[in-house]
C-alpha cells in the first residue's frame, strides 16, 4: 500500500486499489490503442464511410465510458462516516449505521444487515485461493478508522442514517464522448 493508494486531504481519506486501478487504465489504453488502428484503416470519402466509421469509434467510445467509471470509484474516510461510489451509484453511511468491515472480501455490513461492496475491492477466485492478500492492509485501514471514529461521539452530528445517492460521472462522460470524437475524426480524415 502505497502514496497512490491512500491519498490523505485533510480529514478525508481516499482509498483505491492501485493493481486494480493499474489493469482497468491498461485495459483503456490497448483498447483505445487498437481502435485507433481499426479508425485509421478505414477508407476516407467513399460510400462506406460513414457505416464503417461509426461503430469503432462508438464502441469504443462506450468502453472507455465504462472503464473511467471503474476508474472513479473509491472510498472515502472521513470523521463522519464512509462515502464507497461505484459507478453511479454512491453510499454515504455514518459511522453509527455501520456494524462491521467483513473480510476477506471488503464488505461493509449496515445494522438493517444491508451489505455494500465495492467495485475496487470485487470478489473473486483468485482472491478466494489467495484469501483476498491484496485487501488486507486496507480492511487493517478502514477498521482502524472505524474504531477510532465510532469511539468519539458524533452520533449526536449525524442526524440522518445511510443514504444511496445516484450520480453522473461527467468526468466518464466527458472521457467516452472525447473519444469517440477524436476516432471517428480520424476514421473520416486520415
Amino acid at each position: 500500500m502505497g502514496a497512490a493508494d491512500v491519498e490523505g486531504k485533510g480529514k478525508v481519506i481516499t482509498v483505491r486499489r492501485k493493481s486494480f486501478t493499474r489493469l482497468v487504465a491498461a485495459l483503456g489504453a490497448l483498447l483505445f490503442m487498437w481502435s485507433f488502428l481499426l479508425a485509421v484503416g478505414v477508407e476516407p470519402y467513399t460510400e462506406d464511410t460513414w457505416s464503417n466509421a461509426i461503430p469503432v469509434p462508438l464502441v469504443t467510445g462506450c468502453s472507455i465510458f465504462v472503464i473511467s467509471t471503474l476508474l472513479l470509484s473509491s472510498i472515502k474516510v472521513s470523521r463522519y462516516g464512509i462515502v464507497i461510489t461505484n459507478g453511479f451509484v454512491c453510499h454515504s453511511v455514518p459511522w453509527p449505521s455501520l456494524r462491521c468491515i467483513e473480510s476477506p472480501s471488503l464488505r461493509f455490513v449496515l445494522n438493517d444487515d444491508g451489505v455494500i461492496s465495492s467495485v475496487q475491492f470485487g470478489g473473486s477466485l483468485l482472491g478466494e485461493i489467495t484469501g483476498y492478500r491484496t485487501h488486507r492492509p486496507y480492511i487493517k485501514l478502514l477498521r482502524s478508522r472505524m474504531d477510532l471514529y465510532k469511539s468519539e461521539d458524533i452520533a449526536k452530528v449525524i442526524e440522518q442514517g445511510y443514504q444511496r445517492t445516484f450520480e453522473v460521472p461527467w468526468g466518464a462522460v466527458v472521457t467516452g464522448v472525447v473519444t469517440f470524437l477524436i476516432l471517428y475524426a480520424t476514421s473520416l480524415f486520415l
